[in-house]
């Protein structure tokens, strides 16, 4: 639902913001040969961008919507790293843990946060567990020890992945349109040719 509700806010804001640009930016009459508005004539690129026509809007949306999707994995990625260094604080569990201090490796993990100190902190919580347990033999403790590392993992992937999917289908979906938009500028340029010829 969330996240739904956030690629929705994204592709609204996107359309407004490109149509916008589309419009008061690269439509500016100061873009195109005073004048005779009805045919367009730029002077810079910015009114040669406008005369693309409807896919350029598109266009914008798409870049737009992919850079912001960016953003958003990419702070996602920073908060699942958790607090500080990574290699300092596997460092730290390792000592812990080689000292037979579980409860000091799982501090380290509560104080480190992100995905990976969760990972980390549940197998080692259930270790504790099935270490107390002296009706597992040692196989079963593993076992038990990597099934909730795995559950854990199956936990934590999903905030990882999110908004992949969309940014895929972004990327191939814009490439359409920007193969659209070159067949459409051909089909221009030769019944412009084709006109002058004509005449």
């Amino acid at each position: 639902m969330k996240q739904s509700v956030f690629l929705s806010a994204v592709i609204i804001i996107t359309l407004a913001v490109a149509l916008g640009l589309y419009i008061f930016v690269l439509g500016n009459p100061q873009n195109f040969k005073p004048g005779d508005t009805a045919k367009h004539q730029p002077i810079n690129l910015l009114g040669t961008v406008y005369t693309g026509g409807v896919i350029v809007p598109i266009l914008i949306t798409l870049t737009l919507m992919n850079i912001t999707i960016v953003f958003e994995r990419t702070f996602s990625l920073r908060k699942a790293q958790g607090k500080g260094s990574m290699t300092a604080f596997l460092k730290r569990v390792q000592a812990a843990l080689t000292g037979g201090k579980i409860e000091d490796a799982i501090k380290e993990c509560d104080a480190q946060r992100g995905s990976a100190a969760n990972i980390i902190r549940s197998g080692l919580i259930r270790y504790k567990e099935v270490l107390a347990d002296n009706n597992l033999d040692g196989e079963k403790k593993m076992a038990e020890t990597k099934r909730a590392i795995e559950e854990a993992t199956a936990l934590e992937t999903p905030l990882l992945e999110r908004n992949l999917i969309a940014l895929s289908t972004i990327a191939s979906v814009a490439t359409m349109f920007g193969l659209l938009g070159t067949v459409i500028g051909m089909i221009r340029a030769f019944a412009a040719l084709a006109a002058q010829g004509g005449a």
